[in-house]
């Protein structure tokens, strides 16, 4: 990299800096932030002080410092009490976890945030042509918020920038062994968001994997627990 774009760099991480104090005193709304963070791959949450980084990587290459950072993102998320998944099996947050639960079970209102982190297998274990349409796009971190006030379950976030939110009647638990035979746990448990408190989880994974209209049933899973036996 050249000094002119290194110089270009830095000035527009100094005017990103700027931008974050800004819109975290209030002096500019969530549209004029975009208008700079969105550029450099990172988005607000709900909460000013909290954002969203999306990363790409050259080549799907991750380097020793590039891991360490991500590293470091993910431990913060954990300090601060997140529910930590990591490549879709729960990593942290279980004792938060439990008093979400119990909040929500005896009617209060209660929030808890929702932190997922993916990272791609092996290379040999895809198709080759489908590995190299989807390497530059991992790791991905993604933030979610979810709360409950009393009555109904919110789950919200933001994907390419855009704010996305889920509103749900039940939060229903699943546990049963492995789907497959050919799955690396023996078990699992599952907290899933839904509308119907007598959906199965078989009929939910059928639904989201049936070509045929109407079979699909809205849901939103926001905890996982793989279990693996000795």
């Amino acid at each position: 990299m050249n000094k002119q774009w290194t110089d270009t760099f830095r000035t527009e991480i100094e005017n990103f800096k700027g931008a974050i104090g800004s819109f975290d005193k209030g002096e500019i709304d969530r549209k004029a932030y975009k208008g700079v963070s969105g550029g450099l791959g990172s988005y607000a949450q709900r909460d000013a002080s909290k954002h969203m980084l999306r990363l790409r990587l050259p080549g799907g290459r991750l380097t020793l410092e590039r891991l360490e950072f991500l590293a470091q993102v993910v431990e913060r998320a954990r300090e601060d009490g997140c529910i930590v998944h990591e490549d879709g099996d729960i990593a942290s947050g279980q004792e938060a976890w439990e008093d979400f639960l119990k909040a929500a079970s005896s009617g209060e209102a209660a929030s808890v945030r929702l932190v997922n982190y993916y990272t791609l297998d092996d290379p040999s274990r895809y198709d080759p042509d489908y590995y190299e349409s989807i390497k530059d796009d991992y790791p991905l971190l993604f933030v979610s918020d979810l709360s409950f006030d009393g009555k109904t379950y919110t789950v919200s976030g933001l994907e390419d920038g855009e704010r996305w939110t889920q509103t749900y009647s039940h939060l229903k638990r699943f546990e049963d062994q492995a789907e497959t035979h050919s799955a690396v746990y023996d078990s699992y448990i599952r907290y899933v968001l839904v509308d119907d408190d007598t959906v199965t989880w078989r009929q939910l994974m059928h639904g989201a994997l049936s070509s045929q209209f109407g079979d699909y049933i809205p849901f939103h899973s926001v905890y996982t627990d793989y279990v693996y036996n000795e």
